[in-house]
């Protein structure tokens, strides 16, 4: 039985081998010539640009004066008439007393930030109040206060990429400076809207000129000439590369971050990959379609 067995097992062997020995003849699929399509596709790209803005907190300091404005003016009733009851009436005992109301208002340090798409100059204030000539009732009587105002400056940008800032004043006295006077209190904030004008004047003025020199279309030209390129995405096994074609520049607005302010663009532009060697650099083409005012308020230069 156990010849019979071993019998069996070495003719099955013997199958297998012959089987395997025979080969099926399979035919090569079709050898494509033409070159292997490159996936391409539309993609935005950031390119923020950042800009020291200590250039422009030191103009705003030369052009806006220490001393804010003076005060003299002279108050007719700085003291109000007494009066005594005679009989059941009211007598004026004493004219009112006038006097002279001198002081000057001045401003400390100025302090830049940024809040949301503005630029905000705190212009801390300061108010100091002499009453004189009181008819020998008061003499000297001083009066401070304190207020903090704001300059806030939006900078927007023409239609052909041209910056432009509009300012705006906003303040609040802390301390409003006045002088009590047997029971009437005499305030000096009512000029100060009249008197700041000139100072939101002189920070507009500033920050236009310091605004305008950061040439924002000149240097989103020259991102625009820049991206035009091919990037590395995979150095080796395999080399991975992503050729850039700009369609499109955009203008996100910007951001104040401590010292610098951050211009927002971004390249909207045709992308390739290719798995290969370095591919040649797209030609650059000319962006002449300026446009800062285009539908949905997205600034743009587009190639024509």
């Amino acid at each position: 039985m156990r010849i019979v067995r071993t019998a069996t097992a070495a003719l099955l062997l013997t199958a297998t081998l012959a089987a395997c020995d025979r080969q099926t003849k399979v035919e090569a699929p079709p050898r494509a010539t033409d070159k292997a399509p490159s996936p391409s596709q539309t993609s935005l790209i950031a390119v923020p640009i950042n800009a020291d803005i200590t250039a422009l907190k030191r103009e705003l300091e030369r052009a806006v004066p220490k001393t804010l404005w003076t005060i003299d003016r002279r108050e007719k009733a700085c003291v109000a008439p007494q009066r005594v009851k005679v009989f059941g009436k009211k007598v004026k005992v004493t004219p009112a007393i006038p006097c002279t109301i001198v002081g000057q208002v001045t401003r400390g340090p100025l302090r830049l930030r940024g809040e949301g798409d503005e630029i905000v100059v705190d212009v801390p204030i300061n108010a100091a109040i002499s009453a004189r000539d009181v008819g020998g009732v008061l003499k000297g009587e001083t009066a401070t206060g304190a207020a903090l105002a704001h300059a806030r400056i939006r900078v927007e940008l023409t239609p052909d990429w041209q910056t432009r800032g509009k300012a705006r004043i906003t303040y609040g006295w802390t301390r409003a400076p006045g002088i009590d006077f047997l029971g009437k209190r005499i305030t000096f904030t009512d000029e100060a809207d009249a008197k700041l004008k000139p100072v939101v004047r002189d920070v507009e003025t500033s920050v236009n000129r310091e605004i305008a020199k950061l040439d924002i279309r000149k240097q989103a030209a020259g991102v625009w000439r820049q991206s035009f390129t091919t990037l590395e995405l995979n150095r080796e096994n395999p080399p991975v590369w992503m050729r850039v074609t700009p369609q499109r520049i955009l203008y996100g607005g910007y951001r104040l971050d401590g010292q610098r302010i951050n211009l927002n663009l971004g390249i909207e532009g045709i992308t390739e990959t290719f798995v290969s060697d370095r591919p040649a650099d797209p030609a650059p083409t000319p962006c002449r379609n300026w446009c800062a005012r285009c539908p949905g308020r997205i600034s743009t230069c587009a190639s024509p």
